[in-house]
């Protein structure tokens, strides 16, 4: 149950942007949406990839006191998008299902204790990693 706990509705999450040849993206808005579930509150905030390509983003936080006491299944999408040059690709989408730090990886066969990734801005989303998109963990990344 959540009573005492801080919600976590998004975990940190640091990425680094390439594109097809391994080369950094730089210069890319890579925003984040998230929606919960719950309370059906929305939110979204943006990063700029730096000259390696490297974003991230800091923890978001939620408040609701009947989340606190009522059992019940979190649920928070959450999607991370880059505004490339030939239009937005989706980089991670992911449902998280309970309010722990970096639980977005819980029951997805990874070793990972934070979300590490790097994401490719030339390819379509898909589901051939652990999330639907272009993101790899960056310890599996080539």
């Amino acid at each position: 149950m959540a009573f005492g706990k801080t919600l976590i509705l998004a975990s940190e999450f640091e990425g680094r942007l390439v594109d097809a040849d391994g080369n950094p993206a730089a210069g890319v808005e890579v925003v984040r949406t998230w929606e919960w579930a719950w309370t059906s509150d929305t939110g979204s905030d943006s990063a700029q990839t730096d000259g390696d390509g490297r974003f991230s983003f800091g923890v978001v936080t939620g408040s609701s006191f009947s989340a606190r006491l009522v059992p019940h299944q979190p649920v928070i999408h959450q999607e991370i998008t880059a505004n490339g040059p030939s239009g937005p690709v989706l980089l991670f989408s992911v449902d998280k299902q309970n309010y722990d730090p970096d639980s977005e990886l819980f029951g997805r066969g990874l070793t990972l204790t934070k979300l590490n990734f790097v994401c490719r801005i030339d390819q379509e989303p898909g589901d051939t990693g652990a999330f639907w998109g272009t993101c790899v963990p960056a310890d599996q990344a080539n």
